[in-house]
């Protein structure tokens, strides 16, 4: 186990989802880094739990699995980012302000593929709640979060956490890539 201090960061390695648990559990992380070739079981298993258990935590994979095969699955299962080992260190550094700013760190290769209607089956708008859907539809024409609060009848820290889910779940950065991506599958005229 590898403690380091530094102004205004805590670094800790663990070398078991045991271990991992016990530190998540300890103190709130804003970010883990996960190398999911090391899990000892099943990583998307691992992502979810991180996911659902520590959902303030950022989760982003650094690994020397091919982005090609794995990206997507972890990116479902809940991570904010995946890089290979294999990519130069300012584009970790970038990828790790990107995940620790409320982004998502994917290539754009990755990006186009889970957003492009013809060259992927992949609709992320098919996990999203009938809440969240309807959240985005909003979005992307434009509405603000006051509107769709009162349309909804919810609060607007309620739209906020609908917003944060569709982020997560569908990596569309801002209300740009939200639009772009109801106009592609056709979710607003």
């Amino acid at each position: 186990m590898l403690h380091t201090a530094i102004p205004h960061a805590y670094l800790d390695e663990v070398g078991t989802i045991e271990d991992l648990r016990s530190h998540l559990g300890q103190r709130p992380w804003d970010l883990v880094l996960v190398e999911i070739s090391l899990t000892g079981g099943n990583p998307g298993e691992l992502i979810s739990m991180l996911a659902s258990d520590y959902p303030s935590t950022r989760v982003l994979i650094v690994t020397v699995l091919p982005e090609a095969e794995y990206a997507i699955p972890m990116f479902k299962a809940g991570a904010h980012g995946y890089i290979t080992k294999q990519r130069p260190i300012d584009e970790l550094v970038q990828a790790v302000k990107t995940v620790l700013g409320g982004g998502n760190a994917l290539s754009d290769e990755v990006i186009h593929e889970l957003t492009n209607p013809h060259g992927s089956s992949t609709r992320f708008h098919d996990a999203l709640s009938s809440r969240e859907l309807a959240v985005l539809r909003f979005i992307a024409q434009g509405r603000p979060v006051k509107q769709i609060a009162h349309e909804l009848s919810i609060s607007e820290k309620t739209v906020a956490t609908y917003i944060a889910r569709i982020r997560q779940k569908t990596g569309l950065h801002n209300s740009v890539d939200m639009t772009r991506y109801a106009l592609r599958h056709h979710l607003i005229d």
